[in-house]
């Protein structure tokens, strides 16, 4: 196994410019060999900017398809809700077609939102091709990828879609896409932004191999990672 490729950007602008051509970049070329591009999109604050830049390009939606990698088990109004930031930030504010949105469906019961989730992904797979072009990740400071958190029954599901737990926050009920659905992305942008990221960036340069990182050990050898910081100038 190798450490992802780190990539240090000296301020915030630099980090949201490189992070939205690489995704560009990313939906041409798969377009050239395929009828739709697939983007795993995270949730949290981390990628917020990026998705109000990205819904700002011209480019060509309708064979865009967005999946959402997680979200919280709550109403998706609610303001802790992932799919809402999505749309208030991204969904909104793109001429995207509502049937090229695959989200987590939080009015269904816990355990049905998940299988729910899981059929949608399924019906995606196609051989010879991945089931998600490119990943959006953050990371939490914690190194935990989508909800898949360290010690999680989550991390052992063989389904593309499960229920997860965050054990101590606000919203411990989860809803993720697994492992397994991730592993079957070609490449993932990892997004990492705040000096509370700083010692797990130092770690992963240094012996990722001898961290509790499941999920994120468990992508090296399959997807091709880019990792891209921003810390402070004081942590650099």
């Amino acid at each position: 196994m190798t450490n992802p490729w780190i990539f240090y950007c000296e301020t915030e602008e630099e980090w949201e410019k490189i992070a939205l051509e690489d995704l560009k970049l990313c939906i041409k070329e798969v377009l050239r060999t395929q009828k739709e591009c697939r983007l795993g999109l995270a949730g949290g604050s981390t990628p917020l900017s990026l998705y109000k830049k990205l819904a700002e390009e011209d480019l060509p939606w309708e064979k865009i398809k967005m999946i959402q990698l997680d979200e919280r088990f709550v109403p998706s109004d609610d303001k802790a809700s992932n799919l809402n930031m999505l749309r208030k930030t991204l969904f909104s504010r793109a001429p995207l077609p509502p049937e090229n949105i695959l989200a987590f469906d939080t009015s269904l019961p816990y355990e049905s939102a998940a299988q729910e989730m899981n059929r949608k992904l399924l019906a995606m797979k196609q051989e010879g091709r991945p089931l998600l072009d490119c990943l959006i990740l953050g990371a939490g400071s914690d190194g935990h990828i989508a909800s898949l958190f360290e010690g999680d029954l989550a991390l052992q599901s063989r389904e593309y879609a499960c229920t997860a737990t965050a054990k101590g926050t606000p919203s411990p009920q989860r809803l993720t896409l697994s492992i397994q659905a991730l592993q079957e992305a070609s490449c993932a942008i990892l997004l990492l932004k705040g000096p509370e990221k700083a010692p797990l960036i130092q770690a992963m340069e240094s012996s990722i191999a001898a961290l509790p990182l499941t999920a994120l050990k468990a992508l090296l050898p399959k997807v091709k990672i880019k990792v891209l910081a921003y810390l402070h100038p004081a942590v650099l």
